[in-house]
């Protein structure tokens, strides 16, 4: 089922997901690392869905996008998405799993976030891992937390939006700025998020720092838990009021352990799983784009932790 994983930041919303399929033919099981999980569907707005089934997903994630017109407006998708759904899935007739993520901005409304949830935050991340020592926190908090009012008005950051919609319902669950969630196979991975939120949202050290701790967060779910149906590469996607969506990619900075790098790279408007030393590729498809009939293993596993010997 994967993972999709959103946070609500000061100045945007950050959403990511894995890329893998599960599938469980009679007597065995396969998995393929070639599925795109989150998708624009605004300037502005951006989905991402985990399901057991994906033809079913796409069916949903066609109609919508078919039936959608001209609605392109964060606050009109969040009052239409969840209705649409619900209409859709049961005249399906529906019984499996498909779950949906949305994070979006509105340009011309200021994020309010209060002052409270920051502190809260950044306090909370750094007592969770008290003895790692060797964090750095902008002087950009303390600015924040220093403002003589309960309530920060980031501007030009745009209004976020971060919800969720869980089938059969679809009933909207919001998250405030400051907050993350996880849905899927590795929903627990929330925890892995919040630990870190420090560093999310004010980290010093890193370019991007928001992009490579959310991934930092999705690569120690995979160690902590050795999830299957969960893959090892991250697409991601920023949005805000000033770039609109910008996707996100890796690397791995140096060889992992078994001698070969990777890459998750954005490649005009896909995202491509390479191989730096083997120079294999991989290229993400469009829920839509995928045969469903297609049931080989074709994993692009390079990343996942090696279990030690017991």
């Amino acid at each position: 089922m994967s993972v999709v994983a959103g946070v609500s930041l000061l100045d945007g919303v950050l959403i990511g997901a894995d890329c893998r399929m599960t599938f469980s033919p009679p007597g065995r099981k396969t998995y393929r690392d070639t599925v795109q999980k989150i998708i624009a569907i605004g300037p502005h707005t951006v989905i991402g869905f985990v399901a057991s089934s994906v033809p079913l997903a796409t069916k949903l994630l066609k109609g919508m996008m078919d039936a959608r017109a001209d609605r392109k407006d964060a606050l009109e998708f969040k009052e239409w998405l969840p209705r649409y759904f619900k209409y859709a899935y049961e005249k399906l007739k529906a019984k499996d799993r498909v779950d949906f993520m949305v994070a979006s901005v509105i340009p011309s409304r200021p994020n309010v976030v209060p002052k409270a949830a920051v502190a809260s935050a950044v306090i909370n991340a750094a007592y969770a891992r008290r003895n790692s020592g060797g964090d750095t926190i902008s002087r950009s908090f303390f600015d924040v937390v220093n403002i003589p009012y309960p309530n920060v008005y980031v501007q030009g950051s745009g209004q976020g939006y971060l919800y969720t919609m869980l089938s059969p319902d679809f009933a909207v669950r919001t998250y405030a700025p400051m907050q993350a969630v996880a849905i899927g196979s590795g929903k627990a991975m929330r925890e892995q998020i919040l630990q870190v939120a420090d560093q999310i949202h004010f980290g010093t050290v890193l370019d991007h720092p928001d992009v490579t701790w959310l991934g930092r967060s999705l690569q120690s779910y995979l160690s902590e838990s050795g999830e299957m149906t969960v893959g090892t590469m991250f697409p991601m996607m920023k949005i805000t009021a000033r770039r609109g969506i910008v996707p996100f990619g890796r690397k791995t900075v140096e060889l992992k352990a078994n001698g070969q790098g990777f890459e998750l790279a954005v490649e005009g408007d896909r995202w491509v799983q390479r191989n730096l030393t083997t120079g294999e590729a991989v290229e993400l498809l469009l829920p839509w784009e995928i045969d469903p009939r297609e049931w080989s293993d074709k994993r692009f596993d390079g990343l996942r932790p090696m279990r030690m010997p017991k």
